[in-house]
């Protein structure tokens, strides 16, 4: 994407990012392999370890996450679309 995004006819082919929590997290893994084009990050209010810090504290899982993205993020989504569960 940002490739793309650099090589459109409207850009200056510099790409800049910003976001907190979940987009913090894309902000970091969209920056792992160093596109040329990504210039500038506004990461911020994200986990520096989602291992250690907040999926598996002390290496025990959390299942409160597993919940709440389940409901929250699938089931209501499908919800309102209308479409089945399975």
């Amino acid at each position: 994407m940002i490739e793309h995004v650099a090589g459109l006819d409207w850009s200056t082919g510099k790409i800049g990012m910003i976001g907190m929590s979940h987009y913090c997290w894309s902000q970091w893994n969209a920056a792992r392999p160093q596109p040329a084009q990504l210039t500038c990050l506004g990461a911020y209010d994200g986990a520096t370890d989602m291992y250690r810090n907040w999926m598996y504290q002390g290496g025990i899982p959390i299942q409160g996450f597993l919940n709440s993205w389940l409901f929250g993020s699938v089931l209501l989504q499908h919800m309102a679309k209308g479409l089945p569960m399975t």
